[in-house]
């Protein structure tokens, strides 16, 4: 879970939970009545992982673009460049791809 999940889950529990800092253990947990809160940490346990899920497929899409070789060939006498040969189809294909993707998770509660 990122710290604004950790935020939520000391406001919702008034608690001073930090994982990275302090370990968290079993006696915290139950002298901080948090099973009085299982429905809100249900819900923040939810959101966090859909919003990790949402943050590796951008990673993977990211590094898709890292495989893709474009050759650029100037044009004429104009000082600009144009996209030759096979690069472009298989550019072409991947941002279609990544555009019906993104348009997914745009649509998604928890993409912000």
């Amino acid at each position: 879970m990122q710290e604004r999940h950790w935020e939520r889950v000391n406001s919702v529990c008034d608690a001073s939970i930090h994982p990275d800092h302090t370990p968290l253990r079993l006696q915290a947990v139950l002298q901080k009545d948090f099973q009085d809160h299982i429905h809100e940490l249900e819900a923040i346990s939810e959101t966090a992982s859909r919003e990790f899920t949402i943050e590796n497929i951008l990673r993977t899409m990211l590094n898709d673009w890292k495989e893709i070789k474009v050759e650029l060939s100037p044009f004429e006498d104009t000082g600009t460049y144009v996209v030759k040969g096979e690069s472009i189809e298989e550019a072409t294909l991947l941002l279609e791809d990544q555009l019906i993707q993104t348009q997914t998770m745009k649509g998604s509660s928890f993409a912000k």
